[in-house]
């Protein structure tokens, strides 16, 4: 498959998913590939004879939905952000929940995969934010991928989701075996559910969204 005509492809089918082409750019060799084996595994010929299915099949989109799915993820990702996040953003966020009488500081993470991302602020909230003064905070993680979410669920990771974890923050982890389970008091502020942000969205209001 050539790398032109799966660009046309993908700029073809994502609206139809309510997906946006520009976030596709930088990891479209991966969703290619992933189309390219379905293509094989369908006996189709090229993407000419698979669009000519998704145009008969509607239980095919459901499919092509989960191949054009990004879920690679790590703690600590991007480190100057989380550092940021954790001098920075968190702190001024709890300010302006107090000032506003909140009972709690509330982000939500969207497309949250295998917890990564909303563990991680649970980390970055207890180590800086939270130690100047204590404040409660709620997580609710959403993805739409029930698979990820029990991983999410279990909190226990290999060694390369921590490869970008500070040092210091190892002891937020315990060991078992060849992999990494995260401490209970960073699983508590974060509830896991099931939700496609395309169809449907919380029935809340948050201080910090995180996508």
């Amino acid at each position: 498959m050539r790398d032109p005509d799966c660009v046309e492809f993908l700029q073809w089918a994502l609206p139809r998913m309510r997906m946006r082409w520009p976030g596709f750019r930088r990891v479209r060799r991966q969703v290619c590939k992933r189309i390219a084996r379905r293509l094989r595994e369908l006996g189709c010929r090229d993407l000419d004879d698979y669009r000519a299915l998704l145009n008969t099949d509607a239980a095919e989109w459901s499919q092509l939905d989960s191949l054009c799915r990004i879920t690679i993820s790590r703690f600590y990702r991007d480190r100057a952000v989380w550092d940021h996040m954790g001098d920075v953003v968190l702190p001024e966020l709890t300010d302006l929940a107090r000032r506003r009488g909140d009972a709690e500081l509330r982000c939500w993470s969207v497309g949250c995969g295998s917890g990564e991302e909303p563990y991680t602020v649970a980390i970055v909230w207890r180590s800086k934010a939270r130690a100047a003064e204590p404040f409660p905070l709620s997580i609710l993680a959403v993805d739409a991928d029930a698979k990820l979410l029990g991983r999410a669920r279990r909190g226990v990771y290999d060694e390369p989701s921590l490869r970008d974890l500070p040092d210091e923050r190892r002891g937020c982890f315990v060991a078992e075996g060849s992999r990494y389970r995260i401490d209970r008091v960073y699983r508590e502020p974060v509830t896991f559910v099931r939700q496609d942000v395309r169809v449907e969205l919380p029935n809340d209001r948050f201080h910090l969204v995180l996508c």
